[in-house]
């Protein structure tokens, strides 16, 4: 019998390489406790010289260390690290890079405030001073019209290009600089633009209220931005619903106000006498028509025959505060006791609806005058009851 091969024996796996050595610096000091001259351990580091030194002998153990701790203090009393860094955010839209602030406060012989005054005047172009004020005065704009970020960031990205095309000439170089009149009407139509842009139309009373820039000058200098930027366009306002929620949110009502009232704007749209009024009308004569409606719940029957109640009392003119006790018992003899609430939290007069949406109270009325004979048919569906329509005030 013929003996069986051996077999070969297992090779063994290659010995694993050598660790490369690491370039990077220890990100942990490995200063020793004890001293290597003297043995003891009193070693205390210098943070001023960046050493670790021997209290006993002198020596020093460790010279040029790496402090690897935060580069910024806290002096504030609060727990935990602060994270502000010197200097704010670079800003896109800005010439200069960013740059070292050298703070206002007190030093020797005022020293820091020469050299603030200094910085000032050498480190940041003029340009760039103008833009950084301007998008200031935008910012402040924006927030007393109750405009988001994205609004203010559009209107600031839409002056800098303006700004550019008006002053920028060949060679980087800035051939004049803008009037007052001039940048603020600039500001005024960026910011009438950049709302339109965002979805969050304002009207031109709005604008001029806040900006103090007569509506001619806003709207000369809209026309010249559109025809300097091609991707710029005033846009087209989708209808009432963009002003009925803001003023809902002014007058303190509810969603399901804004809701109702965006259904009867929408229904009132194409009824005749009612075509053609502008969208800031329209929205406050709809939110008007849902005021003067009891709240009734969704899905509440209409009340069986013969139970409904006449209105008490004169009902009173359009845009006419009526009594706490009328109101109540229009709301009753709508609502049919079960669906309604006992007082109609929801009413607000056409005053107080005129002076949010800025227009006049008599817009108001003359609005709801063409809107009253198609109640029947632009109401929500829980609303189109004969009882609850003849408690509507008469036109």
């Amino acid at each position: 019998m013929a003996a069986m091969p051996s077999q070969p024996p297992p090779v063994p796996p290659p010995p694993p390489a050598p660790a490369l050595p690491s370039l990077a610096p220890p990100l942990e000091r490995s200063a020793p406790d004890t001293c290597p001259e003297c043995g003891g351990n009193d070693v205390v580091e210098d943070w001023r010289q960046g050493n670790s030194v021997c209290r006993s002998c002198g020596l020093v153990v460790v010279a040029n260390l790496v402090d690897v701790g935060s580069e910024w203090r806290t002096f504030s009393n609060e727990e935990g690290d602060d994270p502000n860094r010197v200097g704010g955010p670079m800003n896109p839209l800005l010439e200069s890079g960013p740059t070292t602030l050298i703070s206002k406060g007190g030093g020797a012989a005022g020293m820091n405030q020469s050299l603030n005054r200094a910085q000032n005047r050498n480190a940041i172009s003029a340009a760039d001073k103008f833009l950084t004020e301007v998008f200031g005065r935008v910012a402040r704009l924006a927030e007393r019209s109750h405009m988001s970020g994205g609004v203010r960031d559009r209107a600031n990205e839409m002056f800098k290009r303006y700004y550019d095309v008006l002053t920028l000439k060949e060679g980087g170089v800035r051939s004049r600089a803008l009037k007052e009149e001039e940048t603020a009407g600039i500001m005024a139509a960026c910011l009438f633009l950049a709302a339109r842009n965002e979805g969050a139309p304002r009207t031109f009373k709005e604008v001029c209220a806040v900006s103090q820039v007569p509506k001619k000058e806003i709207g000369v200098r809209m026309k010249a931005i559109e025809r300097a930027l091609e991707d710029v366009r005033s846009g087209v306002v989708r209808g009432s619903e963009d002003f009925v929620g803001r003023y809902c949110s002014l007058l303190n009502l509810g969603r399901a106000v804004v809701n109702d009232a965006n259904e009867v704007a929408t229904g009132a749209r194409e009824c005749e006498g009612v075509y053609g009024k502008t969208y800031v009308s329209l929205a406050a004569a709809a939110i008007f028509v849902v005021c003067q409606l009891p709240e009734v719940a969704e899905g509440t029957p209409p009340p069986a025959a013969g139970s409904e109640k006449p209105p008490t009392g004169k009902e009173p003119k359009v845009g006419e505060k009526r009594s706490r006790d009328a109101a109540a018992a229009s709301a009753a003899a709508g609502g049919g006791g079960a669906g309604a609430n006992s007082e109609n939290t929801r009413f607000r007069t056409a005053k107080e609806i005129a002076a949010v949406a800025g227009v006049a109270e008599v817009t108001i009325r003359v609005t709801y005058k063409a809107i009253h004979p198609h109640l029947e048919r632009v109401l929500p569906v829980r609303y189109r009851r004969a009882d609850i329509i003849s408690a509507m005030p008469p036109p």
